[in-house]
């Protein structure tokens, strides 16, 4: 069985990854080269403490800069959990194609949509493409076609007449 569906759905899902990798990365940079600017940081403090809806003490005002700062880290985090689930999702579209391997395939395709994100599109994707690999059967292979009289003959466990 050719199992093309299930290699589709697992490079569609790998492509939407990659580019959630490359989001992920590009704004975790851009964060960190902003919170490296003392300019920035200046102008934030001073937005915080200056607004009027906002009542925060210099202690609260840290604590936001730091929790900015940690979103740094969670990106570094999350560029890494997605690209396991990458490598995850290839590899098992590389071992679909493999009948002794297929089961594997589908539970690198589970692991690579948990670890993606439960419930964005490219872990749905990786999800269907493991229920099909669990529950696709391989077709029985093609028996040759036979004459009528051939079968009649192996029935009566008499050798089929030579022409």
């Amino acid at each position: 069985m050719k199992r093309t569906v299930e290699r589709v759905l697992a490079i569609i899902s790998a492509i939407l990854i990659g580019l959630g990798i490359l989001i992920i990365v590009f704004l975790t940079v851009g964060m960190g080269a902003l919170f490296k600017m003392d300019e920035f940081k200046a102008e934030l403090v001073q937005d915080l403490m200056e607004d009027p809806q906002l009542t925060l003490t210099e202690d609260e005002v840290v604590a936001v800069l730091q929790l900015f700062e940690s979103f740094i880290s969670f990106g570094w985090v999350f560029v890494i959990i997605g690209a396991i689930a990458l490598v995850l999702a290839i590899v098992g579209a590389v071992q679909v194609g493999n009948p002794a391997k297929v089961k594997a395939a589908g539970v690198m395709f589970i692991l690579g949509g948990i670890m993606a994100g439960v419930i964005t599109l490219p872990s749905i994707l990786l999800y269907i493409a493991a229920g099909m690999a669990f529950i696709r059967k391989p077709l029985v292979p093609d028996q040759t076609f036979r004459p009528l009289h051939d079968v009649q003959g192996d029935l009566s466990n008499q050798p089929p007449e030579q022409k």
